[in-house]
């Protein structure tokens, strides 16, 4: 007994051992129609309507296009230039271009927003209502990146729905 249990031990350590054949990715970069192609597949594997994609390099657009509708109800075509609503995708955008700056030593992540600012924030009309709050400025660059102002999200949210412009 204690022989095949030594022997079916070893059979499962070895197979733990065993490594799968990796698969090289091929690393060519998509160019023109090619990359339209992909898109395009990418699209309709997962339903998607409309997207609007941008190569840049070395700070230059080199790739801009637009694929499928922007309105499926009444057909209207994306556009390269229609504005969307980008949800979270701006939070790592924001944060890339905020740490640049950090790198630069242009930003300082612990200094208060108000150094920053031309003028105080509640002097912004969406911002009017922190007037006579000074808490304002206790905000950092940091705690604004890691969501920890103590202000709520979502500003734009009324009690009408989503209004960008409220």
């Amino acid at each position: 007994m204690l022989r095949w249990i030594l022997a079916t031990s070893c059979v499962v350590l070895a197979a733990g051992c065993a490594t799968q054949t990796s698969k090289s990715l091929d690393k060519r970069p998509l160019r023109g129609a090619a990359l339209d192609a992909k898109a395009q597949q990418l699209m309709a594997a997962a339903q998607v309507p409309g997207l609007a994609l941008a190569v840049i390099e070395n700070g230059r657009i080199v790739h801009l296009r637009a694929y499928g509708e922007r309105n499926v109800a009444e057909r209207l075509p994306l556009e390269a230039d229609t504005t969307m609503y980008a949800a979270s995708l701006t939070k790592t955008m924001f944060a890339y271009a905020v740490m640049t700056l950090v790198d630069e030593g242009r930003i300082d992540l612990d200094r208060s927003i108000a150094d920053y600012l031309p003028k105080p924030l509640p002097a912004y009309d969406k911002y009017a209502d922190l007037a006579g709050d000074e808490r304002w400025r206790k905000l950092t660059v940091r705690r604004l990146l890691d969501h920890t102002s103590g202000f709520p999200n979502f500003r734009f949210f009324t009690a009408k729905g989503y209004e960008p412009n409220a």
